[in-house]
């Protein structure tokens, strides 16, 4: 998702200057203004409109408090800021039933050909790598109001290791719909859920076609069959990813071999409040 800083002046002056026992009724009240003004929110009564500043005012408080403690453990000059974002005004189940990943069913063709990456050497690793720079991470996707993050993921690492193997410049982005609406025959439900792995192997069993073919809706859809199967429309056909790579849990230098070599998934754990500011 992309939720860009808070950057009204009253909100920086809250958020900046002030610690969380002198945030005033006032201060929120001006706060909770500009944040409906920013992403225009519409409430539909006088009683929405107090409970979503109810909630606002909540996250604002941990925000605040989650600025003091970083300031305290990683000094004041530290790069990490919480600020309120589109999210501000939802309860953590509002958040969770429209943001994160959901659950899945059963799958109906088999997690075939997942292996785990070895650890490399620490001495073959670079110190650094930027894949958006080298053109092969393009700009981050929204994904609305859809529990589409598992084929959010995927497709970002597509097109960007289709990138990195082809050369083509500019990035052909893939198509997000594509997953959400056809990967069911993995076990994926859409707009309720879905994780990586079962994803991988649907784009290795049907491949991905480009965005502009079937574009992103942030809603359930049947699977666009003629679409997906056109030659003209297919980035990567059936097949032609030929194995999924999975990274054991909490093994940085894997991970760091891994970014090396191009884009990858990663799957946060992420209903924590103070996460999603």
């Amino acid at each position: 998702m992309r939720f860009k800083g808070f950057t009204i002046l009253v909100a920086l002056t809250i958020l900046q200057a002030l610690t969380s026992e002198a945030l005033s009724e006032q201060k929120i009240d001006e706060a909770f203004a500009d944040f409906i003004v920013r992403y225009q929110k519409e409430y539909h009564s006088e009683a929405e409109r107090n409970r979503r500043r109810g909630l606002f005012a909540e996250t604002l408080m941990d925000i605040v408090a989650a600025n003091e403690e970083h300031d305290e453990e990683a000094g004041i000059g530290s790069k990490y800021v919480a600020y309120v974002n589109a999210v501000a005004d939802l309860s953590a189940e509002e958040f969770t039933a429209g943001f994160l990943c959901g659950h899945t069913m059963t799958p109906t063709i088999p997690l075939s050909n997942i292996s785990y990456l070895d650890s490399p050497k620490l001495s073959n690793l670079p110190e650094s790598v930027d894949w958006v720079a080298a053109g092969a991470v393009g700009p981050v996707r929204d994904q609305l109001t859809c529990n589409s993050c598992y084929a959010v993921h995927a497709a970002t690492v597509a097109e960007g290791r289709f990138q990195i193997k082809t050369g083509i410049k500019p990035l052909i982005p893939f198509s997000v719909q594509q997953i959400v609406d056809c990967s069911t025959l993995c076990g994926n439900k859409g707009c309720t859920g879905g994780t990586l792995t079962r994803t991988w192997v649907y784009v290795q069993s049907q491949g991905i076609v480009k965005e502009s073919a079937y574009p992103y809706t942030a809603k359930d859809g049947k699977c666009k069959d003629s679409v997906v199967t056109s030659p003209s429309n297919q980035c990567l056909a059936a097949r032609d990813v030929v194995r999924g790579i999975a990274i054991k849990p909490e093994d940085e230098l894997i991970l760091r071999g891994a970014v090396a070599d191009g884009p990858v998934s990663v799957g946060v754990h992420a209903s924590s409040a103070r996460f999603r500011n």
